[in-house]
């Protein structure tokens, strides 16, 4: 055909997309079908299947940290209470354990609160990433030891933030009570408490030691 003619042109098909069997009514369908038809689609599909990959996975390594760290402070914080501090105290005279419970207790108290939150929450979320619920199956090795995990965190969770931290801040609370009252001497239950105070202290710290056996068992799946 001359190139002076009026008459259109036939399209020249482009290297690696297939021609389309339905004429395009715009310029933008034509150009999604020749996505949809060719290697430009696929090239982009697989780059974008690979990004969203990466940043799973990277995302996941993040929270895994995050959960580690936080699981290894809660863990350490509840040894050093339950056979450091918790023993100290029997052993020190009524006006030094009690300035030490009113003055070092309710810090290590938060202490406890906040990386037992942040480590259920980046559980959570990492369980969320990694997909889901459907993890938790004790169909097999890696689900159970995965679920049997996370239920002894789940417990050490309510066991510490129920049961141990209140003991711990009425130990607190008694001691303030015998200060503000000019008193020099503690209460009759305050020894009794500091012992449940230990004891509930060392049922969280056999809970967590348990989740984490079979957390670290359900990573060698």
């Amino acid at each position: 055909m001359p190139p002076w003619s009026s008459e259109p042109r036939p399209a020249l098909p482009m290297p690696g997309i297939r021609a389309s069997s339905s004429r395009p009514n715009s310029p933008l369908e034509g150009m999604q079908q020749a996505l949809h038809g060719g290697v430009v689609w696929s090239n982009l599909s697989g780059t974008c299947t690979r990004g969203m990959g990466f940043a799973v996975m990277l995302t996941s390594w993040i929270l895994a940290w995050l959960h580690v760290v936080s699981a290894i402070c809660w863990l350490g914080g509840g040894i050093m209470f339950a056979f450091v501090v918790g023993p100290a105290l029997a052993r020190l005279s009524p006006a030094s354990s009690g300035e030490f419970l009113v003055k070092v207790v309710p810090r290590v108290v938060m202490f406890f609160q906040v990386f037992a939150g942040l480590t259920i929450l980046f559980g959570v979320l990492l369980l969320y990433n990694m997909g889901g619920l459907g993890l938790l199956s004790p169909s097999s090795s890696y689900g159970l030891d995965l679920t049997l995990g996370a239920t002894f965190a789940i417990v050490a969770f309510v066991e510490s933030e129920f049961v141990a931290v209140p003991i711990q801040l009425r130990a607190v609370r008694l001691i303030r009570e015998m200060l503000a009252a000019g008193g020099h001497q503690p209460p009759a239950e305050f020894p009794r408490t500091v012992r449940l105070a230990t004891i509930t202290a060392t049922v969280t710290v056999v809970l967590l030691i348990l989740a984490s056996i079979f957390m670290v068992g359900a990573g060698f799946y």
